[in-house]
């Protein structure tokens, strides 16, 4: 099958990683059958791009950009970085995004919590060498700054810049499903949250799973997503909730850490 034919799949990674370190066991598995396209955002892996204000706006354009010119197909999007980024470009022009896939992530988390989660990067680069030499490998001398001006935007603009309300979230025109793990509790109430704020959003708790759920669990992960996908394909009318699709052994209750909403 063509890469025309395929369905079409964007992944967005997290700071200071790549769509390899952290949607690698998706991008085996669907390659065969899917038009996979990893986006390496400025300053990061292998991008042309480096990181320059205003960083968030820089990194909307680009997926904006690649929805553009490739054409339509679902985006995953990890953490304060991925999933902003995927889900801003969603709320400014939904055009093209067939579906949403968001996971290690809380949409308006408190400013100073995201701004210390962001500084410690450089508080684990000053602790641990072999962390240094693992972003000088992957991203350039550059990683510095690339840190630097997503740290100074979170700081300087995060409410205008990187945050999501509840308002916003409501008007969302996309079929949405937030992943989270089971072991960070804000995740984990945001997920059993978020449906709360329209039809268009599910949410599930991955049991076992940290920030990054699509490594921690790849296999629930994975199949969860393509269970979703697979309903987005149903008659509105008859297509089960996400948790229906789910194996009842292999989650926990909803209402407990590790179930489905």
């Amino acid at each position: 099958m063509s890469d025309r034919a395929r369905p079409r799949i964007y992944f967005l990674h997290g700071l200071l990683a790549t769509s390899y370190a952290h949607f690698g066991e998706q991008l085996v598995r669907w390659r065969e059958s899917h038009d996979v396209v990893p986006i390496d955002l400025p300053g990061h892996g292998r991008s042309r791009l480096d990181a320059a204000a205003p960083y968030y706006a820089r990194c909307e354009a680009l997926l904006r950009r690649y929805l553009d010119e490739r054409g339509p197909g679902h985006v995953l999007g990890v953490s304060y970085l991925g999933a902003t980024v995927a889900l801003r470009t969603t709320l400014a022009d939904p055009t093209g995004v067939q579906s949403l896939v968001l996971s290690g992530y809380v949409p308006n988390a408190p400013h100073a919590v995201v701004t210390r989660w962001t500084h410690s990067f450089h508080l684990l680069a000053e602790r641990d060498p072999e962390l240094v030499r693992h972003y000088e490998r992957v991203h350039g001398p550059r990683w510095r700054q690339t840190l630097d001006c997503v740290l100074a935007e979170i700081r300087e603009s995060y409410p205008a810049s990187v945050a999501v309300s509840d308002a916003q979230l409501a008007e969302l025109a996309v079929p949405t499903l937030v992943l989270n793990g089971s072991y960070k509790s804000d995740e984990r109430e945001t997920a059993a949250r978020l449906p709360s704020l329209g039809p268009q959003i599910e949410a599930g708790i991955l049991p076992g799973a940290g920030h990054i759920p699509s490594h921690d669990q790849p296999e629930l992960f994975s199949g969860i997503v393509e269970a979703f996908w697979a309903r987005l394909q149903q008659s509105s009318v008859a297509r089960p909730r996400i948790r229906d699709l789910v194996p009842r052994d292999e989650v926990a209750d909803a209402r407990a850490p590790g179930g489905l909403r």
